[in-house]
């Protein structure tokens, strides 16, 4: 089993949330991201815990290493954190994925890290790109039961299938 090593030797396992930022979808962003948290997997993007300017196109989470940090600032550092995560996570709400969730999907898929999604995507071609349909529990369960082959070359090591959505 492959896993980024911490400095002292232990298991560091990562995520990076992705979805929309809007409603109906926020709610369970940040369910997803407390999920992960109390699961003991650190979410590295997005920064912060709580959305603010929820009413505006660009959502952002309360911050002081984003508050003076333009959109496009925040987006790039958000691709910066997919690539440093373990594997990212898409909060896919009835399979909906804007142009943005889209773009980091393939991103992510680029980067070889592993994708775990909350439901299928509608979009055909997208779903190629989801290795598993998983809750938080279950995706913690298969980062330390399995482990995740961190060289680069993205190789999930897991003796189960992808799940449709109900």
């Amino acid at each position: 089993m492959l896993l980024e090593h911490a400095g002292n030797g232990a298991v560091r396992i990562t995520t990076t949330i992705c979805g929309s930022f809007h409603e109906p979808n926020l709610s369970e962003v940040v369910r997803v991201i407390w999920r992960f948290r109390r699961l003991g997997i650190p979410v590295l993007s997005p920064i912060g815990r709580k959305p603010i300017e929820v009413e505006l196109d660009f959502v952002r989470f309360r911050s002081k290493v984003t508050e003076a940090m333009t959109e496009e600032k925040i987006e790039e550092l958000h691709l910066e954190k997919i690539a440093e995560s373990t594997f990212s996570y898409f909060v896919l709400t009835r399979g909906y994925v804007g142009s943005m969730t889209a773009m980091e999907l393939r991103y992510a898929a680029e980067a070889g890290k592993p994708r775990f999604c909350s439901e299928l995507p509608s979009d055909p071609h997208l779903r190629k790109l989801i290795d598993m349909v998983a809750t938080p529990e279950e995706v913690s369960h298969i980062a330390w039961q399995f482990g995740f082959d961190l060289n680069g070359n993205h190789s999930l090591h897991i003796p189960i299938k992808l799940k449709s959505s109900p």
